[in-house]
């Protein structure tokens, strides 16, 4: 059985990295992803690959403290304290917000699933 809760702190470092690359490498090529606001995910891999790639070049930094983390079976739960200051705008269903030099910090919860080989399959954020 992976170890979901590697997968997911692996991914909360490929976050802070701000490396679309790396959260790219632990998607399965099929994975779905909720982001809590959206109802309609993106399901070409390319797509997805651009919006995470968007999203991160937004941040000047961003860091994710695991405040609980819950892992069984190939499933993880985690609860987090993100900080985060933006270098420039972030664009949002073709929306420009002014986010260029502020800061933020919030919770948010992820969820996931894991395959075999350690790729996430099924994502959720909530806010």
């Amino acid at each position: 059985m992976p170890d979901a809760k590697a997968t997911m702190m692996n991914l909360l470092a490929a976050f802070e990295a701000r490396d679309a690359d790396r959260v790219m490498s632990l998607l399965s090529p099929d994975a779905r992803i909720e982001a809590g606001i959206t109802r309609v995910p993106p399901t070409d891999f390319d797509t997805l690959r651009h919006q995470i790639s968007e999203t991160l070049s937004c941040y000047d930094w961003i860091h994710y403290e695991p405040r609980m983390l819950i892992g069984e079976n190939g499933s993880v739960a985690a609860l987090l304290s993100v900080r985060a200051r933006f270098d420039k705008d972030l664009v949002l269903f073709g929306a420009r917000l002014p986010t260029a030099g502020q800061s933020v910090d919030y919770d948010v919860a992820f969820f996931a699933e894991v395959d075999e080989a350690g790729r996430i399959t099924h994502f959720i954020r909530l806010l």
